[in-house]
């Protein structure tokens, strides 16, 4: 009998290729051993072929088609093999040489030897449409959902000359109503089927029908009631999925459909309703049904602007979105738009006032009306502009004592963060230095050819150039930029705006004032927690001849106001080398009168007197009485008195 096998690749060109055995090692094929055409012998086809032996060599001659096989026998043993592999590839051949009935009768006796799902749907796809129908008691159990699927599709969407007779119709409607998650027609079926049959839509599984029925909704009527009824009570189900963003705006505005909706969804009523009260108080229902921050936030931008502008909502905007969305309002009416500004939405206002030139008559008022020291300074110094020199000096130095003493009223109040409205510029490399805002200085120096050159120095980090691009400032903001939007303006950029130039004893640079500012407020923050009593945990109070004064911002007294025992006079500052907290309640030793750090033991900068390692920090006793510490390698101290370790830094 002869072998069957697959051509792997036969190559006209050349006139030979190789033949794939179900069972052995592949064969070499000649041209001259091909009985049929070789264009033929495409690679996947199933060939015939005996094994010629030659010299301890096979080879296949007698190579032709399985398709063009006439002798049935031969084909039909292929076809009964019992291996899936072989007798799938033979059987379609098979089929075509017999009549269409009985074919169908092989088909069904093979059926019933079948072993496994895939050998059950490879032959229910060999029927046609009307042999499934007739056999359709004996198939439907047998086959998989993949091919139900396509079959019923194929079935559900005839039309023309045949279509589904209604007995067969109401039989898969009954098999989907059984198992209705056995079939997800939505990506197989006609969508004009489901616009003509109701049960259609009924039989469909609510994970589905949803989708069905916004689908119908867009393409052909959405003022449809059946579907929309439809919608409803799929909606409702438990088990029911809409996609909430494919709804149309039309269904939407439908009194049920909308109260089911969520909230967000919700909001196409009120672009379609005049404002009212009663509308504000209906969004604000939606507004507090939503559960996150975020979630609300989104919702009050997708609402109309007159409801954005209304209390409930504008909390929810960030600063820039209030000042964009209030604009106009205040440009007519500052006094009565004013307060609905938050502190930080009132700081970027100024900051558009200056930039647009746009200051209003109604200024002095605006002060009157502002409880808030920050902004109150702000707006001082916008007033200060159109003033003399004199007023000037005066008016920023009121300012400047309106923000020192908020922000030092809140460090002793409150342990929480501190609120900066005067817009003091950010740090760019926050990962590296840890802290807000920008202390950057400008500095100068000569290069080896003598010439002058401008350089940033950032006590935190070392070096640190700005970079202005066109739509932000990356890097150290030492100075003002005022084409900077002014969403982004800063306290340097109102100053300048202003034309008022700071002026405080012992500041030897004007320019420098924003940044040693910000580098208080760093400092003031990172001293919060070392700001109480080790005594009783109260927050300590400022001595306010070191906090005042804005050559001293690196370094603060503090006392605790019960008295002694408690702590008094308490000295915090940030050592130079290490960065770190210098706290005198830890550091006792002195040098030329200032503290050592506790942690790297750095003293006074080029100190001539002392070097790292000459005195414990610890040590609390006269200079001339303090024990050298131990060096133990890799920059590390160690005391042999207290045992306290410190790591040099450089």
């Amino acid at each position: 009998m002869r072998d069957l096998g697959v051509i792997k690749w036969f190559r006209t060109e050349i006139d030979y290729g190789f033949i794939m055995r179900f069972d052995g090692d592949d064969l070499f094929v000649h041209r001259k051993n091909v009985l049929c055409s070789p264009s033929l012998l495409n690679t996947g086809e199933l060939v015939l072929f005996d094994i010629h032996h030659n010299k301890g060599k096979d080879s296949a001659s007698n190579v032709t088609l399985l398709k063009l096989e006439n002798d049935v026998s031969v084909v039909k043993k292929w076809a009964d093999s019992p291996e899936s592999h072989i007798w799938k590839r033979a059987f379609p051949h098979y089929l075509e040489k017999l009549p269409r009935r009985e074919a169908v009768d092989y088909i069904l006796n093979k059926l019933q030897l079948a072993s496994s799902s895939n050998e059950y749907d490879f032959l229910i796809d060999l029927l046609t449409d009307e042999e499934f129908l007739l056999h359709f008691d004996m198939v439907k159990s047998l086959a998989s959902s993949s091919t139900l699927t396509k079959r019923y599709a194929s079935l559900l969407s005839r039309n023309g000359e045949a279509p589904l007779p209604e007995e067969y119709h109401l039989t898969i409607m009954n098999e989907l109503r059984k198992n209705p998650y056995l079939f997800n027609p939505w990506h197989v079926l006609p969508l004009s089927l489901y616009k003509e049959r109701a049960d259609l839509r009924a039989a469909i599984a609510d994970l589905y029908k949803g989708s069905i029925l916004i689908e119908l909704l867009k393409t052909y009527d959405a003022r449809n009631l059946q579907w929309i009824n439809e919608l409803v009570e799929s909606i409702k189900h438990p088990l029911g999925v809409i996609n909430w963003d494919t709804v149309p705006e039309e269904v939407l505005l439908d009194e049920r459909i909308n109260a089911l909706a969520p909230a967000e969804k919700k909001i196409v009523k009120l672009f379609h309703s005049s404002f009212s009260q009663e509308n504000v108080q209906t969004a604000a229902k939606w507004l507090y049904s939503l559960k996150y921050y975020s979630d609300k936030q989104q919702f009050v931008r997708k609402l109309p602007e007159s409801y954005r502008k209304c209390k409930p909502f504008l909390s929810y905007l960030d600063a820039k979105e209030q000042v964009d969305v209030l604009w106009d309002d205040f440009r007519l009416s500052p006094i009565t738009t004013w307060p609905l500004f938050s502190n930080k939405a009132k700081t970027m206002a100024i900051a558009r006032l200056l930039k647009e030139n746009a200051i209003p008559k109604q200024l002095n008022e605006l002060g009157k009306l502002e409880n808030e020291p920050q902004i109150k300074a702000l707006l001082l110094l916008v007033w200060a502009k159109e003033q003399p020199e004199e007023k000037k000096l005066k008016a920023f130095t009121t300012a400047h004592r309106l923000i020192q003493d908020d922000l030092l009223r809140q460090a002793v109040s409150s342990s929480k963060k501190l609120n900066i409205w005067c817009a003091l510029p950010g740090c760019s490399y926050t990962m590296y230095s840890r802290v807000p805002y920008c202390e950057g200085r400008q500095r100068q120096s000569k290069d080896e050819d003598g010439n002058t050159y401008h350089y940033t120095f950032c006590p935190r980090v070392g070096s640190c150039e700005y970079d202005m691009t066109e739509s932000e400032y990356v890097g150290a903001h030492t100075m003002a930029v005022v084409n900077l939007a002014w969403s982004q303006w800063t306290l340097l950029e109102i100053l300048d705006a202003c034309e008022v130039t700071p002026n405080l004893k012992e500041l030897e640079n004007p320019q420098q004032y924003v940044n040693r500012l910000s580098g208080w407020v760093n400092r003031l923050e990172e001293i919060r927690e070392r700001l109480k009593c080790s005594k009783c945990s109260q927050m300590m109070v400022n001595n306010f001849r070191y906090s005042r004064d804005i050559a001293r911002y690196s370094s603060t007294i503090v006392s605790c106001m019960k008295g002694h025992p408690h702590d008094q006079e308490v000295y915090l500052n940030h050592c130079w080398c290490c960065q770190k907290i210098i706290d005198s309640r830890e550091s006792k030793a002195r040098v030329e009168g200032l503290y050592l750090c506790y942690h790297c033991g750095a003293g006074p900068w080029n100190s001539k007197k002392y070097k790292v390692g000459d005195i414990c920090p610890r040590e609390d006793k006269d200079e001339k009485h303090h024990r050298p510490m131990m060096y133990e390698g890799s920059g590390q101290y160690r005391c042999l008195t207290c045992d306290h370790v410190i790591q040099k830094k450089h």
